[in-house]
């Protein structure tokens, strides 16, 4: 164990405050990891499936006749039923991915799947199919909580179990959005 001295006031405050960003990043950083892990299941759990509207993403439109015949010829789709948006291989599903990017504190969920863009956007001929600000905008309800409370024990410099202590972390956050 190691020790510190230090020669003033000043120099303990600033260390404490250290040690407080420290922690406070290191939590921020396991609930970015948590976030994504659901953000992807749930974007996973999404495909096959309509959605209904969520914040400003549209309702997911029906498949067109077109895609419906195509998808049973080649017996693609969900257990064998073409009616199943976008999901004909799996392929989406399996390229889902997310990455904790630390010094940004941030979380990047998505697909390599070229196509993605115009399901997230549609096309000429394609209404949009929005995946994964939906799937984040399910999940982050949970974590708005949370995220409050490790906010301002960063700003505020104070430990997280301190902010945990005082009822910080209780405290519903509203209005928050993607």
């Amino acid at each position: 164990m190691s020790t510190s001295s230090f020669n003033s006031l000043g120099a303990f405050a600033n260390y404490m405050r250290r040690q407080a960003i420290t922690q406070c990043k290191h939590a921020m950083t396991s609930a970015l990891d948590q976030i994504g892990q659901d953000v992807k299941a749930q974007a996973i759990a999404n495909i096959g499936h309509y959605q209904n509207a969520v914040g400003n993403y549209p309702a997911w439109a029906q498949l067109a006749p077109a895609t419906l015949d195509r998808k049973s010829r080649y017996g693609q789709g969900l257990g064998g039923n073409p009616d199943t948006p976008l999901y004909a291989t799996g392929k989406l599903q399996r390229s889902i991915k997310y990455v904790v990017h630390r010094p940004s504190l941030s979380v990047h969920i998505g697909s390599n799947v070229k196509s993605i863009v115009y399901t997230e956007f549609g096309t000429q001929d394609m209404p949009p199919r929005p995946l994964f600000g939906p799937a984040a905008m399910q999940v982050m309800p949970r974590f708005l909580p949370m995220l409050g409370a490790y906010a301002l024990a960063g700003i505020g410099g104070v430990s997280i179990a301190t902010t945990r202590k005082s009822g910080i972390s209780s405290y519903p956050i509203s209005g928050f959005t993607i």
